[in-house]
This record gives structure tokens, C-alpha cells and sequence, in this order.
């Protein structure tokens, strides 16, 4: 197959699902992939953006359930679908999408399983997980490419150190925006800076230089301290050192209030930068035609479109087996084709007012009062939200908070079923102080007595109407009496005794906020 009808293969794909008659047929705003609890573009949509959240684990349990693949899973024919069919309803210049590209197969931890490196970006294809996670990459830089094309602007974000922009795939996509005299930039930053619970150094690439001002400088010392640890170092039975991701690595990958508001101010400035803006209305179908023209599918491409073989570099050479004159080579020619990336530090006045410079375009809320509710201090501190789109997410970390997560969405039904509320109302946010006693061996002794009996026993008043209310909450503890059914018998606790009695109380407070759309 020649390339050109390859070419043809992609734009057929992209004309089907435009004639397909899907909701929703409003256009978007804003579009987060691989969302997670969809931080993003939950608060998007409370600023008055229209905006979209697309995770694989949405209804995973329910698919599950029914033996089915997840449909937003872009793996899948049905994800890739959906996933075009939001990026052609997404407003024309002007829509905005975060990628947060499943990183777990490109960061170092995994790079003894999947024979990662900066020579073999693809790894080893031959497991399984792997051709998966360079699958999942191609297809999401071909979205990228979808959303350029329609005047778009793409924020794809993954730790330090991840192998993801190496993926062939995004190496050819920069370089044929850099023919298109549209630059791609990179910044670095601490996320910590965001009130994240670890340290995690993060990129972002874009086509917009408006991320320069995400870098927020240098961890202070107290910033430093009270981080949790991801990883956890341990020796093999060699005694080498090893490290392995713990059960608070999946917590870190989720957005913080503080960085997902920033983000979000991010957007009117994005929206509003000309810059990245290569396709002229009136020239626009050509455009879009020349911006997929020439795409390099050699075997190699296939390879990793498909997922099917081990990988080569594009000169052919195994590159486990070369020798060092052939890697100078190759290492020469990346070089070159990743030389436009520009790599950008602070900018030369750096914005001081981070959080108060807001265009008109975000609408008449205050993005300081925002910030106030939404960012905390405190890195646990996750909420619960309901989405009111064709896609939404429930946060399992607050599940604790409720007795039960249906009780929780019993909750929400309620609420979304009142009249409006004003906006003061947006976020509801409760204290409460829970009280755990642990006793053992402990009996109580006691009879029941009327309130004749308290009264000749010279009981109080108070304190006959403190046992009356207490009986009154607590089924059993009132009765009749046998032989005059017109007095009532209260139970009065008269001993309180035990064997090693150990009293513990625990003061917790939470804080729950419920996000309503």
C-alpha cells in the first residue's frame, strides 16, 4: 500500500465518523483524555466552558460485568471513534485538550520489563502491554494531529524522564509541524508546586508557549517535607538494590485543585494566542489535507500502529546489536529531528499575579474565590464528583465518607432534583468529628423503674429528663408496666463495670465537597 493511500485511510476514518449522527452536537471547549477523576474539565465546565471528560474506567465495572470492552477505551475501534467524533464537535480554533498519556509502560520504574531506553523508545513488542501502551501513544498523537488540523491546541502531559515523546509517531508529528512553521515547546516543573502529595517532576509539551507558566520555580525546603513516597526501595536475594511503585503511585497521578485551576487559566490565553493558529478559514480544507500528506508509514510505522513485531530503527539495524558508529548515527538524526523542540525555562518577566490575571473569556465568576474553595492545603484532600455529560466519574476516595458510595449518589439525586441554588452554594463543605470508643468486658447493670421510682429515689428533674430522652432514641428501653399498663418503665443503668477497661477516643475531621454541574 502506498503511502498516499494511507493518507486516504486516515481522512476516510475522519469523514465516516463526521457523518455519523452522535451526541452530542454542541461544540466543545475543552477536552480531557485519560481524565481520571476529571479535575480539568470539571471545573472547565463550572467557569461556563463547555467541556468533556473521556477515561477508560468510566462504566469499566459495569462493561466488565457484561463482557464487554470499555467503549472509551482508544485502543479500541469504538474509543477511537468516540474520540474523533469529540474532537470534530469540538469548537472550530479554539478547543483546547489535556492528554495525560497512560505513562506506566514509558517511566523508568517499568523500563526493566519493557526494555525501554532512549535507543529503543518502543521496547520490547513482543509483551503484550507493551504493543498496548505504543498502540495507545500512536493513536493519541494521531488525535493531536486531528486537533491541530482543525485549529486546536493540545497540552500532552507525563512525567520526567518518560520515553513517551521518543515514540516515532510523535517524532514525525513534530517535525511536520516544524514544516508547517508551527513550533513545539516543552516546560518542566515541580508539581509539588501544586500541592501535589510527592515531588513528581512533570513536561508538558504543547504548541502553545503559554505553558512557560506552569514552571513555578524551585522547591523551597518546606515544600520539600511531608512529601509521601511512591516507590519503595527493597534488595533482590543478589542483595542489588531495587525500587517498586506502592499503592500511592496511582493516587499521584491524579490533578490537584491547584494545578487543574491553573490549567483552566491557562485557557482563555491559549484560546486567544494566535500564534499556534496555522490554518486560515478560507484555506482550511487544503490545509488540513497537506498537514496529513506525507506521512511516513514505513515497516516500522506499522509496527507500531499495529503493535505486531519487535522494534527497528528506521535504518533497519537491531539496535541491541549495533555498533557504536551506527547508534552515533542514529543518535545524530534524532538529535536533528528534535532540535526545533524548544525547551523553555521561566519566561523574562514572569508573571506575578498567577491567579488574578483572568480574561473576560473564562465569564464573570472569580477565579480568585475559586481558588479559595477548590485548593487545599491538605494533598488527601479529594472530592467527589458527578458529571452531568454523556461521560462522568465518581472518586472512590471519598467513598469513605459516606456509608455506603449509593448512598452518596442517592445524595446527588436529591440535590439535582432541588431548585437551583446560588452560586455561594457551588461547594458544600462539612466538618465532622467522629468518636470511636473500644471497651472490653464491659457490662452494664440496671432495672427498669418508673417515673414515680426516680422521683422517690430523689432524682433530679434534669436527670430524669436526660433517662427519658435517652430511652426514647433507643428501642427496648421503654415498656410498660405488667400489671398497670398505663405506666411507663424506663431503663436506668444503676452499675457500669469491666474487666481491663481500655476507653480510646479518635477525633477525625473531614472535609466533603460535592461538586454539582
Amino acid at each position: 500500500m502506498t503511502p498516499y493511500s494511507r493518507t486516504q485511510v486516515v481522512l476516510l476514518l475522519v469523514l465516516l465518523v463526521s457523518f455519523l449522527e452522535l451526541p452530542p452536537t454542541h461544540e466543545y471547549q475543552v477536552l480531557e483524555f485519560y481524565a481520571g477523576v476529571g479535575r480539568i474539565a470539571a471545573m472547565s465546565k463550572y467557569v461556563g466552558y463547555r467541556s468533556c471528560a473521556l477515561d477508560v474506567e468510566y462504566g469499566r465495572e459495569r462493561f466488565d460485568k457484561q463482557g464487554k470492552r470499555s467503549p472509551m477505551d482508544i485502543n479500541s475501534d469504538s474509543g477511537l471513534v468516540l474520540a474523533i467524533h469529540l474532537l470534530l464537535h469540538s469548537e472550530f480554533e479554539a478547543a483546547v485538550a489535556v492528554l495525560a498519556v497512560v505513562c506506566s509502560s514509558m517511566v523508568p520504574v517499568n523500563r526493566g520489563s519493557t526494555d525501554r531506553s532512549f535507543m529503543t523508545p518502543l521496547g520490547n513488542e513482543y509483551f503484550l502491554a507493551v504493543r498496548k501502551s505504543n498502540k495507545l501513544t500512536s493513536r493519541s498523537v494521531l488525535c493531536m494531529l486531528l486537533l491541530v488540523a482543525l485549529g486546536g491546541t493540545y497540552l500532552m502531559e507525563n512525567p520526567v524522564n518518560s520515553l513517551v515523546a521518543l515514540h516515532p509517531r510523535y517524532v514525525w508529528f513534530c517535525a511536520r509541524l516544524q514544516e508547517l512553521g508551527i513550533p513545539t515547546y516543552k516546560i518542566a516543573f515541580w508539581m509539588r508546586k501544586y500541592k501535589a502529595m510527592s515531588y513528581k517532576r512533570t513536561w508538558i509539551w504543547s504548541i502553545s508557549s503559554q505553558i512557560c507558566s506552569l514552571d513555578l520555580g524551585s522547591l523551597t525546603a518546606s515544600e520539600r517535607q511531608g512529601c509521601t513516597a511512591t516507590t519503595t526501595r527493597y534488595r533482590d536475594k543478589n542483595g542489588k538494590l531495587k525500587f517498586k511503585g506502592n499503592s500511592n503511585l496511582k493516587r499521584s497521578q491524579q490533578y490537584t485543585y491547584k494545578f487543574a485551576s491553573k490549567i483552566v487559566q491557562l485557557v482563555p490565553k491559549i484560546r486567544k494566542d494566535t500564534k499556534t493558529k496555522p490554518i486560515p478559514i478560507q484555506v482550511q480544507q487544503d490545509s488540513f489535507q497537506n498537514l496529513f500528506a506525507n506521512m511516513n508509514f514505513s515497516d516500522e510505522c506499522r509496527a507500531w500502529d499495529a503493535g505486531i513485531s519487535l522494534v527497528k530503527m528506521e535504518t533497519g539495524m537491531d539496535p541491541l546489536r549495533a555498533s557504536d558508529a551506527a547508534i552515533a548515527e542514529e543518535l545524530a538524526k534524532l538529535q536533528d529531528m528534535l532540535q526545533h523542540v524548544a525547551m523553555i525555562g521561566a519566561p523574562e518577566e514572569p508573571p506575578r499575579n498567577d491567579y488574578q490575571d483572568v480574561s473576560a473569556d473564562v465569564g464573570n465568576d472569580s477565579m480568585e474565590s475559586l481558588d479559595h474553595e477548590l485548593c487545599h492545603d491538605d494533598p488527601y484532600d479529594y472530592g467527589f464528583f458527578h458529571q452531568a455529560d454523556e461521560v462522568g466519574a465518581t472518586a472512590d476516595d471519598c467513598a469513605d465518607m459516606w456509608q455506603t458510595l449509593q448512598a452518596a449518589l442517592n445524595e446527588v439525586a436529591e440535590l439535582r432534583a432541588t431548585p437551583p441554588k446560588p452560586k455561594e452554594s457551588f461547594i458544600r463543605r462539612c466538618r465532622r468529628k467522629i468518636e470511636f470508643i473500644n471497651e472490653q468486658d464491659l457490662y452494664a447493670e440496671g432495672e427498669f423503674l418508673s417515673e414515680q421510682d426516680l422521683i422517690e429515689q430523689e432524682y433530679k428533674e434534669t436527670r430524669i429528663n436526660a433517662i427519658k430522652a435517652e430511652c426514647a432514641k433507643r428501642k427496648g428501653w421503654i415498656r410498660r408496666d405488667r400489671y398497670e399498663k398505663h405506666v411507663k418503665l424506663y431503663w436506668v443503668e444503676t452499675k457500669l463495670g469491666g474487666k481491663n477497661l481500655q476507653l480510646s477516643c479518635i477525633h477525625r475531621h473531614a472535609n466533603q465537597h460535592l461538586k454539582l454541574s
